[in-house]
């Protein structure tokens, strides 16, 4: 309750909140650590999913997050998980420069990426590092990392899972540990931890994160 920094997590086409709750991500943002700042981990039933209400207009989905978090009382400081369709809401958020959040960082997970972009918004997002995390047996994996790296220009790093699917993260226990450790990583700084003569970044099995949110 006393965090000052939320992480938001929408769920993808075929899943629901509690998946974010199978993977231990979660557990894993709650959890005390080195890290002296507190962080609120907020998974999101999205509209018509686990009883939620669906949204009466399609288009209320690219300002549904915003409303989301300010009726939590979410904290200004945020960064964003996506997954799939998730990243239909998940974007415009994170791309919004007048929602009334500051957005520190974006982590997605094969997250759709054909969602209109508010105005000014490729200016509000150039400094926005974004973690894209894709299985190597997704098509998508070809095609979407090229969007997100002119998308988000300043700080962009795709993490490919081996012999993972469309949900990476899903693959067995070792990819939703990985990326666990890789989400957590992220949160609290990622690459920018390097500090005292550290040689190398952190490591998340064989994945090595070089990016890491901006609070």
């Amino acid at each position: 309750e006393n965090a000052s920094r939320a992480v938001l997590f929408c769920h993808g086409a075929a899943f629901t909140a509690r998946t974010w709750q199978i993977t231990g991500v979660l557990d894993k943002l709650a959890s005390p650590s080195s890290h002296a700042v507190p962080v609120r981990a907020i998974a999101i039933n999205l509209p018509g999913y686990a009883g939620s209400e669906a949204l009466h207009a399609r288009a209320l989905s690219s300002v549904f997050l915003r409303d989301f978090a300010k009726a939590v009382d979410a904290p200004k400081d945020v960064a964003v998980v996506s997954a799939s369709m998730g990243g239909s809401y998940a974007l415009p958020f994170v791309l919004d420069p007048k929602s009334g959040f500051r957005v520190a960082g974006y982590v997605t997970v094969a997250g759709a990426v054909q969602t209109p972009a508010p105005r000014g918004a490729l200016s509000s997002s150039s400094a926005v590092p974004c973690l894209n995390i894709f299985g190597d047996e997704d098509r998508r994996v070809k095609e979407d990392p090229q969007v997100y790296s002119k998308t988000f220009p300043a700080a962009h790093q795709t993490v490919v899972f081996k012999n993972a699917p469309h949900p990476a993260y899903l693959r067995d226990s070792d990819a939703a540990h990985d990326f666990s450790c890789l989400v957590e990583a992220f949160v609290h700084g990622g690459g920018a931890l390097k500090r005292g003569g550290a040689s190398a970044p952190p490591s998340c099995g064989p994945h090595s994160l070089e990016i890491g949110a901006k609070w």
